[in-house]
């Protein structure tokens, strides 16, 4: 599978169509995989942290099966500290977590908090990915298709 690195995707509000293109061939390439009982964990020994105010969502669900079926490692953080802190803490901790993951998904963050942790973390940054808003999501008609949009995302981004 042809995993073309489109990192700019991480801050998209709108998909291009070249980036949709890309996604579609991504998702559709992956569910063949894995109705071949082959889908590659391509993302063997990375490390995602989940960051959501609704761990029990839906939401958080798919981002952590997504993932895990790639391979990954998910854990899932307590979004309560953040806003806690100062700004200065905010760029301590949005720098250890660049240090532990490979990749943070961020699910009902307030955007300032959001932002603060892509300018400091080092790693993709996704702000609700596996969520409705998301412009990825657009893409799939089926719980099926929305996970595999979203592992194309996934790979097209972290690998």
């Amino acid at each position: 599978m042809n995993t073309s690195h489109l990192p700019h995707l991480i801050t998209a509000a709108t998909l291009s169509p070249s980036d949709r293109d890309a996604l579609v061939a991504g998702a559709h390439a992956l569910q063949r995989a894995e109705a071949l009982g082959a889908l590659p964990r391509l993302l063997e020994g990375k490390n995602i942290g989940l960051l959501c105010t609704a761990p029990e969502s839906a939401e958080a669900a798919l981002f952590e099966r997504a993932a895990s079926e790639l391979g990954a490692r998910v854990a899932r953080i307590s979004p309560e500290l953040p806003g806690t802190l100062g700004a200065d803490d905010r760029r301590r901790t949005a720098r250890t977590l660049g240090r532990l993951y490979d990749a943070i998904e961020c699910q009902g963050l307030a955007d300032e908090w959001l932002q603060g942790i892509r300018a400091e973390a080092g790693v993709p940054v996704y702000g609700g990915a596996a969520c409705a808003h998301h412009p990825s999501a657009a893409l799939a008609a089926d719980a099926d298709q929305r996970r595999h949009v979203l592992q194309a995302l996934l790979l097209s981004t972290i690998v």
